[in-house]
């Protein structure tokens, strides 16, 4: 379910203490951007579509969904 909806997952464990999860999260939420996106086809019938996201900065990670409704 994070896969598709373009979140993440973290397990408590020993080695991942729920202090250093909440870190991690306030940390990504520090450095986020949101970017919006209207496709040039138009809908005739509301239906998922495909949507991929690359970085050309390896360092830098997209975080995103595979897909979106797309409706009138």
């Amino acid at each position: 379910m994070a896969f598709e909806t373009g979140g993440a997952y973290f397990a408590v464990s020993k080695k991942l203490s729920i202090d250093q999860i909440f870190e991690r999260i306030q940390s990504e939420l520090r450095s986020q951007y949101n970017i919006g996106y209207v496709s040039d086809k138009a809908v005739d019938i509301p239906e998922f579509r495909k949507i991929q996201v690359k970085v050309v900065d390896k360092s830098l990670t997209a975080q995103t969904r595979t897909r979106y409704w797309a409706t009138n």
